[in-house]
């Protein structure tokens, strides 16, 4: 899920519609160098949740597989605060204007987070 958030923030023209509804305008209204910056910050959080992804396979695929206790939390340790983070800004959107956020996307991952957290039975072996 993450990845696909972050190939959607990654790769849009235009910002997302709750932006829209944040800033009370369309894209086509907000100024030219304003338009730069909000897109750089929509591929730079694109490219950080692309990144997030890539770092867990190679965790899953590596360290979690051969069966690492540390891999055991870590990965939804990283997850939680990855949405932790998201949907902190999120209510800060919220908050302050009239715009809804994708916030149950992160909240769901957030609680699949937990689980796998919680849930998490390392191995025997510790490298």
């Amino acid at each position: 899920m993450i990845a696909l958030v972050g190939l959607t923030y990654a790769l849009k023209p235009s910002f997302m519609p709750y932006h829209a509804a944040a800033l009370e305008m369309q894209w086509t209204e907000v100024p030219e160098n304003f338009q730069v910056l909000i897109i750089a910050l929509m591929r730079a959080f694109g490219g950080a949740c692309i990144a997030l992804s890539c770092c867990v396979f190679v965790i899953l695929w590596t360290s979690f597989s051969k069966g690492a206790r540390w891999a055991h939390w870590c990965i939804p340790l990283v997850l939680c605060l990855a949405s932790l983070g998201g949907l902190y800004a999120m209510s800060h959107v919220m908050i302050y204007t009239q715009a809804t956020p994708p916030w149950k996307l992160s909240g769901g991952i957030l609680v699949f987070s937990l689980a796998g957290f919680i849930l998490a039975k390392p191995s025997q072996t510790m490298p």
